[in-house]
């Protein structure tokens, strides 16, 4: 995880600009596979996921394991970046692989879940 991206882990707004003003790529992923749209889904950080979403990042990129920020905000209960990622266009039906002990179902309906209650 590059400096850019721990400040997306840590909820840092500053991270974006940073990243964009000097000419990185909003989209440049990590050796695990986690871009900085993933990092701030899987913490919950709504703010730093809103100026991503704002400097154009790609909402479906996935994981070295399948997961994209839809899934693992999904996982870990975060219902407001559930509901910006849905709003920027991101897929539901991205997932085709069981994340963690959810299948691809059982994942749809805690997205919606989580949707509907924001």
């Amino acid at each position: 995880m590059d400096d850019s991206q721990l400040s997306s882990y840590k909820g840092s707004r500053g991270g974006c600009p940073r990243v964009v003003n000097h000419g990185a790529s909003v989209d440049s992923v990590s050796n695990i596979g986690w871009t900085h749209l993933y990092t701030a889904a899987k913490k919950g950080h709504v703010d730093v996921v809103r100026d991503l979403l704002k400097h154009g990042v790609s909402v479906d990129i996935e994981n070295n394991n399948g997961w994209t920020p839809l899934n693992i905000a999904a996982k870990e209960g975060h219902g407001e970046v559930v509901r910006e990622l849905l709003q920027h266009g991101a897929s539901v039906d991205s997932a085709n692989k069981i994340v963690g002990h959810l299948s691809t179902q059982q994942l749809k309906m805690v997205i919606w879940r989580l949707y509907k209650s924001c």
